[in-house]
């Protein structure tokens, strides 16, 4: 209490990362497509009751995007004047995820809603001058990029030549793997999804360097469902399991309180039940959770705004620990891709460290 009363918050405790680097176990959360509604209160009572926990509690939480949904455009010309929304609207979502971010970490990527405005994001989310970063959070390496704009990611721009540079370091057999086994890159917009999307030119920008570094996660939103594919190499299904996988798992996070899509015909349950990449989908708000048990082991899981993470909802990524020194070499054919397509996205050079490195940090 001071002169003008009780004034002061109660106590609060604030994790940090875990000292000594790659300790693991450890768990991350995921969310995405937020906002302020009864079911966005829902998925955030769900992520600080995971905080609390005794077993594998949340120590950082990760926002895939469209975070408060403090502005929408209506599609006309020009933007200042068809811009709406409020201010107030941020402040009422850190209001509602206070309970988080005064706990742990809370990272984010940015989304279409958040860059309508974009200096109400960095002010909450410092990335300037840019809208990429990267940090070390235990054994997990986590870069957040900006995925809304594929022409941002195309061959030679600068967010693909510091995407090569970050990822490089963490490269198989590279002392930053060995430190951080698990790499996890966190955009907006999904790569594969079994709704109604076109990301070709995404795909065709990005998924050379998923491949190159042998990115274990993809984490987005943006399609208000969840999805997650079997482990994939260039638009194909490398294992229909998570045994020794060789590609990417990409998983659709964007349950935080949104509409969901699943009722809509573009994005049905039906639509997305014919995608052969999709392991698991389902429209319901949520959160994604991934513990890495060890160097090997990653654990997923999905809990809904009620808390329940079925068997269906989880899976656990099993990596051999030979592949710590040197991975399974990709298919003759998705090889011979990556050949002709990594160079021109490190602007002439197949050398991805010769990028220079920037925005790394450590939490």
């Amino acid at each position: 209490s001071d002169v003008w009363g009780s004034c002061w918050s109660p106590p609060s405790t604030f994790r940090t990362a875990p000292a000594g680097g790659g300790a693991a176990p450890l768990t991350i959360g995921v969310v995405a497509d937020m906002g302020v509604s009864r079911a966005a209160n829902r998925v955030a009572r769900q992520l600080a009751a995971a905080i609390e926990r005794d077993t594998s509690p949340l120590r950082l939480i990760v926002h895939a995007g469209d975070i408060s949904y403090a502005h929408w455009w209506d599609g006309r010309w020009p933007l200042h004047t068809h811009l709406h929304g409020r201010e107030a609207k941020w402040d009422e979502w850190e209001l509602l995820t206070h309970p988080l971010s005064s706990r742990v970490p809370y990272a984010a990527a940015a989304g279409g809603h958040d860059v309508l405005r974009v200096d109400s994001f960095v002010t909450r989310f410092p990335t300037e001058p840019r809208l990429w970063h990267s940090f070390d959070y235990g054994p997990f390496h986590i870069a957040c990029i900006f995925a809304e704009d594929p022409a941002q990611l195309s061959p030679g721009s600068e967010q693909a030549r510091w995407l090569a540079a970050d990822l490089s370091a963490y490269a198989w057999g590279s002392g930053g793997r060995t430190a951080r086994p698990w790499l996890v890159v966190v955009g907006h917009t999904p790569l594969y999804t079994g709704c109604n999307q076109n990301a070709t030119e995404l795909r065709r920008n990005l998924e050379p360097l998923l491949m190159r570094f042998r990115v274990d996660f993809m984490v987005a939103g943006h399609q208000h469902v969840h999805e997650r594919t079997f482990p994939v190499v260039d638009g194909r299904a490398a294992r229909r399991e998570y045994s020794d996988p060789l590609g990417t798992v990409h998983i659709n996070c964007g349950t935080g309180g949104g509409k969901l899509y699943a009722a809509e015909s573009e994005c049905s349950d039906e639509r997305r039940a014919r995608v052969p990449l999709i392991a698991h989908s389902e429209g319901a708000w949520g959160h994604c959770e991934l513990s890495a048990l060890n160097h090997t082991h990653v654990h997923f899981r999905f809990v809904d705004d009620y808390g329940v993470s079925s068997a269906r909802r989880q899976f656990i990524l099993e990596r051999p620990a030979h592949q710590a020194a040197a991975p399974p070499p990709l298919p003759t054919a998705v090889s011979a891709t990556l050949s002709s397509r990594l160079p021109s996205l490190v602007n002439g050079s197949s050398n991805a460290s010769a990028a220079p490195i920037e925005s790394r940090s450590s939490l």
